[in-house]
């Protein structure tokens, strides 16, 4: 643990508060005018026993838990940024989640100039599958080129979806799309539109019998190619590519790769067969 860029960081973060802000006087138990929140201000706004938070910020506190890790975040106003940072030298690793504040994420900008570039389907969402930004290719997926809000709620509940665009939607789509959202609502139990996506499962008669008992499909891995009905190219499958953004925590980049039908996939192709000719033409002809 670097002790000292983390009490840096946090007391930078920590005087910057003003006391008054929550309620509190501008002097510490002494009768000191403090430049901020002290650490005493906040073990009470954290209900941690005295000492509790200046033992985090001396480097001591023994494996703080995410929790209270999270809570510090919020009280202090960490950027998403500041949020990797700071995880990393309290605890080590990455967060399992993004902290509460920030769950309402924004796209770098040049992660938007990407998107516009790529000749792929691609699309940047936060934790809870919001689009927050697409390119023109992504749109074409979609009738009329109207691109939900959420994609996995327009492919789980929208007739249009089921009935067209994902084709055997019951059978391949529904207990995909199932999965993956029950495990990504474990690993953020307090969103509340993935709260409300569960809850939504399971008051359709079909999707509650996946939801409650196709326990197998919670656990395997995503699907790799997935048949659908593009409204431009036609019949074909996508298989989904998604990665974390490394500055936004939550934040993620989908590309869709869609394989026309009939044509070979990247796994069956022959080597030969890959380069110049894109026998799966995932890019349009200049």
């Amino acid at each position: 643990m670097d002790a000292e860029a983390l009490r840096q960081l946090l007391i930078s973060r920590r005087e910057a508060i003003n006391p008054e802000s929550l309620g509190f006087k501008r002097r510490d138990p002494r009768g000191r005018k403090t430049p901020g929140l002290s650490q005493d201000h906040m073990d009470q706004l954290l209900m941690r026993s005295a000492g509790t938070y200046g033992k985090l910020e001396r480097g001591v506190l023994e494996n703080p838990s995410h929790e209270y890790l999270r809570d510090v975040s919020e009280i202090l106003g960490l950027s998403a940024r500041e949020w990797l940072v700071f995880y990393a030298l309290a605890r080590g690793g990455q967060p399992p989640e993004p902290p509460m504040g920030i769950r309402s994420a924004s796209v770098p900008g040049d992660w938007s100039q990407l998107l516009e570039i790529l000749p792929l389907m691609a699309c940047i969402t936060d934790v809870a599958f919001n689009v927050l930004a697409y390119n023109s290719a992504y749109s074409e997926l979609f009738p009329r080129k109207q691109v939900p809000h959420n994609t996995p709620h327009w492919m789980l509940f929208n007739d249009e979806a089921r009935q067209k665009v994902l084709i055997d939607w019951e059978d391949q789509w529904a207990p995909f799309l199932v999965g993956g959202l029950r495990m990504t609502l474990a690993l953020n139990k307090k969103n509340h539109t993935l709260a409300a996506m569960g809850e939504l499962c399971q008051a359709d008669p079909f999707l509650n019998r996946i939801y409650e008992n196709d326990i197998t499909r919670y656990a395997t891995p995503m699907a790799k190619r997935m048949p659908v009905r593009h409204s431009v190219r036609g019949t074909g499958r996508i298989t989904a590519l998604i990665s974390e953004l490394q500055d936004s925590p939550g934040v993620r980049l989908h590309m869709w790769l869609f394989h026309p039908e009939g044509h070979p996939s990247p796994e069956n192709a022959p080597l030969d067969a890959v380069g110049d000719r894109d026998p799966a033409g995932f890019f349009p002809a200049p």
